[in-house]
């Protein structure tokens, strides 16, 4: 239904003659004819049309009620109610709803569409009764059109298929064909390798064989190879054994004289400087001046660490310090004792300083 003819009047069946396509507005369903505008809808081979409107917002309204008689055709001849009467009730009740609602009523023009073989032709026409008339005198035609077509889209498929099977089947033998050479070919293949791989094994059974008597070999002489150093490391071992513990010996007796030769000079050096064969527990060298040149005394706090106390030129003196340091530490307590240590140590200290004074000025 997308071509109008330009004689609208015309009711007689005739050949259509070629019109102008009209333009199409931005609505579905209405397009642009001359001057106005025109609404369309089509079913069944059958376009509803208006005819020219002047207005685009009439053209709309129009292809609104179109849309409802489209809809209200289609569902009544869906529920089994013919042609004729599902198209008059349609439009006999758009046309009440307008005369209700105060519209005027509609003025169509029906465009029956019958397909040919020869072509597409045209027939329309403002009365409703001719046009279904005209749409019931095709409808055969279109039916009869339709089931030739069917038919010969079916014998073309047929003959498709049939010619499918056959290029299938010939397809088929060539494979077969070429599957039996490929076998027979396989086959040859499979044997030759066969015999290869049986020459194959043989050979390295041999080969394994002539390795395994060279390995025993191999592993004999490696054997003994290992027992003769072995018996060597053995012999190596025991002979070193007794170089070491001779050694060891050796060295002990060294290490022995030299802690009796060292402990006899400590004890010779500590005679002649401060006529003690020992040191006393609590007391330990210290250096003033030069080294080892006096004493002092050790206290152990109850942390685990130690102070050093006062340097004394004798081991009484050290001794008295730390007996009296430690005398204070059971009564008192560590700060005690440490505060006493620092006071001596600083008289300590001041009386070594002064004495030097005065050996200086007299001198």
């Amino acid at each position: 239904f997308h071509e109008f003819h330009q004689s609208e009047a015309q009711t007689e069946p005739s050949t259509a003659r070629p019109t102008s396509k009209p333009q199409v507005s931005r609505v579905r369903g209405v397009f642009k004819h001359k001057k106005g505008y025109v609404a369309a809808v089509g079913v069944e081979y059958l376009v509803i049309r208006s005819r020219s409107l002047g207005k685009l917002d009439d053209a709309i309204d129009f292809h609104i009620s179109l849309v409802q008689i489209k809809q209200l055709l289609i569902t009544s001849h869906g529920n089994g109610i013919d042609f004729r009467s599902a198209l008059t009730q349609a439009m006999g009740a758009v046309q009440s709803q307008l005369h209700a609602s105060g519209f005027s009523r509609l003025h169509v023009v029906f465009e029956l569409q019958c397909v040919w073989k020869e072509g597409q032709k045209h027939w329309h026409a403002r009365d409703m009764e001719q046009a279904i008339s005209l749409w019931e005198t095709h409808a055969s035609a279109r039916s009869r059109l339709k089931h030739d077509t069917r038919r010969e889209r079916l014998e073309k498929i047929s003959r498709r298929e049939d010619d499918k099977l056959r290029r299938k089947a010939q397809a088929e033998q060539c494979r077969t064909h070429r599957r039996e050479q490929q076998a027979e070919r396989f086959r040859c293949r499979a044997h030759r390798h066969e015999q290869q791989r049986a020459g194959a094994e043989q050979r390295r059974a041999h080969t394994r064989e002539q390795r395994e008597q060279r390995d025993a070999e191999k592993r004999k002489r490696a054997e003994k190879r290992k027992r003769a150093e072995d018996k060597e490391r053995s012999r190596c071992s025991r002979q070193k054994a007794k170089q070491r513990f001779k050694a060891r010996k050796q060295l002990r007796a060294l290490i022995c004289s030299a802690i009796q030769t060292t402990r006899s000079s400590w004890q010779k050096w500590l005679r002649q400087t401060w006529k003690v064969e020992e040191l006393p527990d609590g007391v330990q060298l210290a250096k003033l001046r030069f080294e080892n040149d006096c004493v002092c005394s050790v206290l152990t706090l109850q942390d685990g660490s130690s102070r050093h106390g006062p340097l004394r030129k004798s081991i009484r003196e050290a001794e008295t310090d730390l007996a009296d340091l430690r005398a204070l530490q059971r009564s008192t307590g560590d700060a005690a004792a440490c505060t006493e240590l620092e006071a001596r140590d600083m008289q300590a200290m001041t009386a070594f300083f002064a004495s030097r004074s005065d050996q200086k000025s007299r001198r």
